[in-house]
């Protein structure tokens, strides 16, 4: 043989080496491409995700916070009125007497007619 047949049987091996070689390759650059887009959207999706937890929480931390101050207000409200009828039955006679069980049963009752009413859908009924 001579050398130049030698010669370009290697240069035809070494073409179809590196054809196959790019081939292979190439395939997985396009599947590691992938995989890195599919971790990409993941990462994107988790962004979201907790960007949205985070202002669902801080939606919680105000209501919160709203109804901790609400309820300190009604106890302070309280307070005032309790400390408002104790100054004006100051020295009151009647105001040291027990209340009659039938006025206090009749209160209760008108009370719970008021907040079940207060809570039904029915504004034709009277609570008087």
């Amino acid at each position: 043989m001579n050398i130049r047949a030698v010669v370009i049987s290697v240069a035809i091996a070494a073409f179809f080496v590196l054809i196959f070689a790019v081939y292979h390759y190439e395939g997985k650059f396009q599947e590691e491409k992938e995989r890195a887009d599919r971790f990409k959207q993941q990462a994107e999706m988790a962004t979201v995700v907790n960007k949205t937890i985070f202002i669902t929480l801080d939606v919680i931390n105000v209501v919160l916070g709203d109804i901790h101050y609400v309820k300190q207000k009604i106890v302070s409200d309280e307070q005032g009125t309790s400390r408002a009828i104790k100054t004006t039955f100051k020295g009151n006679d009647c105001a040291v007497l027990p209340v009659p069980v039938d006025a206090s049963k009749r209160l209760r009752e008108y009370a719970d007619r008021i907040r079940s009413s207060s809570t039904s859908t029915h504004s034709s009924k009277s609570n008087r």
